[in-house]
Formats: C-alpha cells, sequence, structure tokens
C-alpha cells in the first residue's frame, strides 16, 4: 500500500483544520475532488480517516 505525499499532507490538513472543505479551500481545490481522494485512500487502507456526517 503506498501513499504518496500529497494524500498525507491532505489528511494532516484535514485533521488541522478539522473540515474536508476547509482542507479544499486551503489547497485550491474543489471539495469534490478533496472528498474523492480522501475516500479513496480510506478504501486503500482499510480504515475511516474522516467521521462522515450528513447535514
Amino acid at each position: 500500500m503506498q501513499f504518496d505525499l500529497h494524500d498525507l499532507r491532505l489528511v494532516a490538513l484535514v485533521a488541522d483544520i478539522g473540515s474536508l472543505s476547509g482542507a479544499a479551500t486551503r489547497m485550491h481545490r474543489s471539495l469534490a475532488a478533496v472528498s474523492a481522494r480522501i475516500q479513496n485512500l480510506e478504501q486503500r487502507a482499510g480504515v475511516g480517516v474522516t467521521p462522515r456526517a450528513r447535514r
């Protein structure tokens, strides 16, 4: 299982900021792109990285 540096930075930023949308803004990416990347990472790792909550 390999993770690239972008994935790891993204996870760290989500943890620091506390939201996917905040991390997306900071990384100059769309929320959909960040969410897809996190979901891919979670599937490869076999664990949830971020809690999911629907509003």
